[in-house]
Parts: C-alpha cells; sequence; structure tokens
C-alpha cells in the first residue's frame, strides 16, 4: 500500500507550501565548506593523488547537494479546503506524513524571531486543533499569507 495524498469529492487545493531554504543550513553550510575545500585543493595543489582527492570530494559533494534538493522537494505543506496536509522529509528515508482536518483546527498562529527571520520572511506557525495539540510548522515562507490561509479554511469551515 503506498503512502500518498488522495482528494476526497470537492477538495480543492488552496495553497502547496514549501519551507524556507533556511531549513537545511546545516547542509547548505556542510555542502560549502566541502566544496570550498576541494577547489582549494585543486588550486593549490598540484599533487596527482591530492587532485585525484579534489575531484572525488568536489564528485561526493555535488552528490549531496542532489539529495538535499530532493529532500527539500518532498518537504512539503498542502492546504485544501477540508485538511491541512503536512509532509516533513527530513533525511532520504525518513519521512513523517500527518494531516489535520479543518473542522479541528481552533487557533492559527506565527511567530518569527531574529533578524534572518524578518530578511527572508520566514518564521513558525503553530496551529492548535480541538484535542489540544500543538503542530509547529518550522521554516514557512510566507507566513503572513499561509496563517491567513489556514485561518481562513479553519473559520470557513467551523461556521459549515
Amino acid at each position: 500500500m503506498r503512502n500518498e495524498i488522495v482528494a476526497t469529492e470537492g477538495e480543492k487545493t488552496l495553497a502547496i507550501v514549501r519551507h524556507s531554504f533556511i531549513k537545511m543550513w546545516k547542509q547548505w553550510l556542510r555542502m560549502i565548506l566541502a566544496l570550498s575545500l576541494g577547489i582549494c585543493l585543486l588550486v593549490f595543489f598540484i599533487n596527482q593523488y591530492v587532485v585525484l582527492f579534489a575531484m572525488l570530494l568536489i564528485f561526493c559533494d555535488l552528490l549531496y547537494l542532489g539529495i538535499i534538493l530532493l529532500v527539500r522537494f518532498y518537504d512539503i505543506i498542502i492546504i485544501t479546503n477540508k485538511r491541512l496536509v503536512v509532509i516533513e522529509k527530513n533525511k532520504l528515508f525518513h519521512r513523517n506524513k500527518y494531516e489535520v482536518d479543518a473542522r479541528d483546527i481552533v487557533t492559527v498562529s506565527n511567530s518569527r524571531k531574529g533578524l534572518l527571520p524578518m530578511i527572508f520572511n520566514y518564521g513558525t506557525i503553530e496551529v492548535e486543533n480541538r484535542a489540544g495539540k500543538q503542530i509547529k510548522l518550522q521554516f514557512i515562507s510566507d507566513i503572513d499569507y499561509v496563517t491567513e490561509v489556514i485561518h481562513t479554511l479553519a473559520s470557513a469551515s467551523n461556521r459549515a
């Protein structure tokens, strides 16, 4: 059985949201450091073994970049007119998926803390359901828009 998102009858997608690229800052930093080391080895050392090691390092770094982009591609939040679907993919073979029915959403709030979130317009959105469980969506881009969409979704489904 595949773990897919199946739309129900009358369900329409309101927004598809990806996490900010800042979420993976540790991976980006590792990649940049390894790439810098490989380029420095190529530029400053002319030994054939060092060049071979530098080329291998650069190849592995580009492979790592592909994995980072693949993980980021599948890390997604889907807001429909009936539910909120969150798919978190933190590693290559690790994925969490959870859904919140729109009628169960009680409160929606957001927060930005720090200079980088203000500059790059990302932050944390907290969604609380009727059972009292809080769902924290961290590193969300354009949090004002996403918060408004979730809030509109919750208020529209509670009126119906």
